[in-house]
């Protein structure tokens, strides 16, 4: 088991309780459903929720060891891998983001648009699209086996949330992700063909207005080398900022790795 702890989100927060004069005197059936989860990421994925307009987000993600390894590495503390990230809302229903992992060196873009939204239809859906790439130096790109093309992957993702009431929200999450480079395992046999499916799930339950548990899972439909992702995590919603303490089995922070990779 993997730990993954101190997930540190600013400058973007809602209330729970939110709701304006408009949606008050409009009629139930016409009401938008919002606040379907603490921030823009449930746990590892993307959730359906948006930065605002014009609005700039901040995240910093740091994945900690192993909780095997016990007091000699202070339950994994000694360890840590890190990913900073800028999410921008262009409109409040599409956001760009940016980010860089320490594990691998990856760059990562992605964009994210909403399709619909829970009032006259009974769920709230989102489209994210991914491009991850790998970071190299000089010795790397002299070597015989080095291709530029490889060095690109690429994910794409559907994301269905329904909010059934205040405290609990369900999410599924189809998946695609494209690698230009099949990876092997210790045995020498492929890790991952270059397209890879899977589908993801995640819950939240709030236990107060400003707290709240998540649990996210992702089965791999045509990788068979790796367990599927689980992690659970707790939100703590503080005035502008949500930390989030998770715990999960891959030490990833991006598509390309948490679902289909792992640890390697």
């Amino acid at each position: 088991m993997r730990l993954l702890i101190f997930l540190f989100f600013f400058n973007y927060s809602y209330s729970q309780e939110n709701s304006n004069l408009l949606s008050l005197m409009s009629s139930e059936r016409d009401v938008t459903v919002m606040n379907f989860f603490k921030d823009i990421k449930l746990i590892n994925s993307h959730s359906v929720e948006f930065v605002e307009n014009k609005v700039l987000h901040f995240i910093i993600q740091h994945r900690f060891g192993p909780l095997e390894s016990e007091a000699k590495n202070l339950w994994g503390l000694d360890e840590s891998d890190i990913r900073f990230g800028l999410t921008y809302g262009l409109r409040d229903n599409l956001n760009i983001g940016f980010g860089r992992s320490s594990y691998d060196d990856i760059l990562d873009f992605f964009i994210k648009k909403n399709i619909s939204k829970q009032n006259k239809i009974p769920f709230n859906s989102a489209f994210v699209g991914s491009v991850f790439f790998n970071q190299f130096n000089s010795a790397d790109q002299s070597s015989q086996d080095f291709i530029f093309a490889d060095q690109f992957s690429c994910s794409a993702q559907i994301l269905i949330a329904r909010k059934f009431n205040k405290k609990i929200t369900l999410q599924v999450m189809p998946t695609v992700v494209w690698y230009n480079k099949i990876f092997y395992n210790v045995l020498g046999k492929p890790q991952n063909d270059y397209t890879n499916y899977s589908i993801g799930s995640g819950t939240r339950f709030m236990l107060t207005k400003s707290t709240a548990i998540n649990v996210e899972y992702y089965y791999q439909i045509t990788s068979s080398y790796n367990n599927n992702n689980i992690s659970i995590g707790f939100d703590i919603e503080t005035g502008g900022h949500v930390f989030q303490f998770h715990f999960s089995n891959t030490n990833w922070m991006i598509e390309k790795g948490y679902i289909n990779r792992m640890y390697v």
